[in-house]
């Protein structure tokens, strides 16, 4: 009877609970409002290689795999490559925009 009686308050328990952490806010959104602490992740796939600029969505520069110049003292330095991407980030049809 006791055990029956502790199973029972624990699913009460669990239930109440549950449901009190469904009503909160979703954890899983993360707003941001602000972008000046923006820092972008560069990305490569070994032949090309895209390096972000300050603001969200943008390309600084596009390096290319095994496309050197020779710098100063005979060093090798990697060529920046023109942008020829020009990507649009769009949700649900609709081109998003960073608003300041």
């Amino acid at each position: 009877m006791n055990k029956r009686f502790g199973i029972t308050l624990f699913l009460v328990l669990f239930l109440a609970v549950n449901s009190f952490a469904q009503s909160k806010k979703s954890l899983w959104t993360i707003d941001a409002t602000k972008t000046d602490n923006y820092v972008g992740a560069p990305i490569a796939n070994g032949k090309i290689g895209i390096l972000p600029w300050k603001e969200p969505f943008s390309v600084r520069h596009v390096m290319l795999n095994h496309v050197f110049d020779i710098g100063d003292a005979g060093v090798n330095q990697a060529l920046q490559g023109i942008n020829p991407f020009h990507l649009e980030l769009s949700l649900n049809g609709q081109k998003l925009r960073c608003n300041r």
